[in-house]
């Protein structure tokens, strides 16, 4: 499969390419350590790092580090088994070579690492991880764009499934949708129907900005409203800031 190259209107000032490196497929695993030769996947997402006053968190949906649909608790994995670590590929600022980063979802007591919505908790789709080693990472927010007017065209940037491991390092795909309706913690888009996109950060391009707004997290099918086929789910990105703030570990998956 050809690698994927994603190419903006020429009218358009953004920068893609300095959001593209730091956008990163992860694999939801079963592992015990880094490069474990044993490693079961169980399924792909998105996720990007976020900085909040010098300290960086890594960001992806709730579903992907619980394994499990929010809403009802179905496992995402067909044969029921759910994560104990996140593992991706990633370059740091000082050298270009990438090396993996392993993130366990659990520690040591089984409680999970991961901070949810203070409020609304599991109702809302978005896990924030703490980092112990944050040097070297580039953040999605290193690079914010000026928000001029709202629209409604946005576009999700991620690594859909159908990308083999091996291409799973390059750009990610990007796919144009439409803002359908505007919630208060969310909004909804004309669908995807791919898995892998979970986590990816969806943007606005704005007109006489550098780059385009980081406007939310797409999420995907909401099991929890009906005829949810016909529009999938995007939180907004206010909810990281908040989520961050609080940081609430998640009791729902103890």
């Amino acid at each position: 499969m050809a690698n994927f190259y994603f190419f903006i209107d020429k009218n358009s000032c953004m920068n893609i390419s300095i959001i593209n490196e730091r956008i990163y497929p992860i694999n939801a695993c079963i592992a015990n350590k880094k490069n474990d030769v044993n490693k079961k996947i169980l399924f792909c997402g998105t996720g990007f790092f976020y900085n909040q006053m010098g300290e960086v968190y890594f960001v992806t949906s709730l579903n992907v580090v619980a394994g499990r649909d929010i809403y009802t608790g179905e496992t995402k994995n067909l044969n029921h088994y759910v994560p104990n670590s996140l593992s991706f590929m990633v370059s740091v600022k000082s050298n270009l070579e990438k090396q993996e980063l392993f993130l366990p979802l659990y520690d040591e007591d089984l409680t999970p690492v991961w901070f949810v919505h203070p409020v609304k908790k599991r109702e809302i789709d978005i896990a924030v991880i703490p980092l112990k080693n944050q040097q070297g990472l580039k953040s999605l927010n290193d690079f914010e764009g000026h928000f001029n007017n709202f629209n409604q065209d946005v576009f999700v940037l991620g690594y859909p499934l159908y990308i083999n491991q091996k291409e799973r390092g390059q750009n990610p795909c990007l796919e144009n949708r439409t803002i359908l309706s505007d919630n208060e913690d969310c909004f909804f888009i004309t669908p995807l129907n791919q898995s892998g996109f979970c986590g990816a950060p969806v943007f606005m391009e704005q007109e006489n900005s550098l780059f385009p707004v980081f406007v939310g997290i797409y999420s995907g099918v909401d099991s929890n409203i009906q005829s949810s086929f016909s529009k999938e789910c995007v939180w907004k990105a206010e909810l990281i800031d908040e989520i961050i703030d609080a940081k609430l570990k998640d009791e729902s998956y103890i």
